[in-house]
């Protein structure tokens, strides 16, 4: 989900090139989305101990 909004957000804000927008926005919001999902997984991990 993280990737797939942050290629489409990228395209759009890199007008000259949107590929590379493209890329460059996919990893970063797949890389927030699994830091993300990481976190809120360790915080349930820990209530449930």
């Amino acid at each position: 989900m993280g990737a797939g909004s942050g290629a489409v957000i990228g395209a759009i804000v890199d007008k000259k090139n949107r590929g590379l927008g493209a890329v460059i926005g996919a990893a970063v919001g797949g890389g927030a989305g699994y830091g993300i999902g990481k976190h809120k997984d360790n915080k349930k991990a820990k209530e449930g101990q």
